[in-house]
């Protein structure tokens, strides 16, 4: 919602006059206007990867039960976001470009782009595992997650 209310923003403001005693009005514009197809994808791809992500979380904890948590962090994480950063990418600075207006990336340097994003996404995602593990720790022994909430509370 909040990356809708953003791109509704840049909308709006590239129309609005600049003040008269500001002179890099349309440098303003032009500058403000390139994000548009940045904010755009972000919004497409959050839409695809997450949903993505969640479904891929699913079925490793399915097939893998309770056991590697592991398995289902980095797993889901590697796909989803590996499509993430290539769908963002590819949107933000290739496709988006030509409808909205803007320059485009060469496309020699989209798999640098692509390639470097999605390595640091992974060393984050490794990186965390310790994290998810004590979360769920905690979960776990406080019964966060596995209690119906709706009908403890309506009893």
């Amino acid at each position: 919602l909040t990356l809708v209310f953003t791109w509704s923003m840049v909308l709006v403001i590239v129309q609005l006059p600049a003040a008269p005693f500001y002179e890099l009005g349309s440098e303003f514009n032009a500058v403000l206007w390139d994000s548009a197809s940045v904010v755009a994808a972000s919004i497409i791809v959050l839409a695809v990867s997450q949903h993505l992500d969640v479904l891929l979380f699913s079925s490793i904890r399915q097939i893998t039960g309770t056991r590697m948590k592991w398995a289902r962090n980095i797993g889901s994480t590697m796909l989803s976001q590996l499509v993430d950063t290539a769908l963002f990418i590819g949107l933000a600075f290739t496709v988006l470009p030509l409808v909205v207006g803007g320059e485009t990336t060469p496309l020699s340097v989209i798999p640098e782009l692509i390639m470097a994003q999605y390595l640091l996404k992974m060393l984050v995602a490794v990186s965390e595992t310790p994290l998810f593990y004590a979360g769920t720790a905690v979960a776990e022994h406080y019964d966060i997650g596995t209690r119906d909430w709706h009908t403890e509370v309506s009893e």
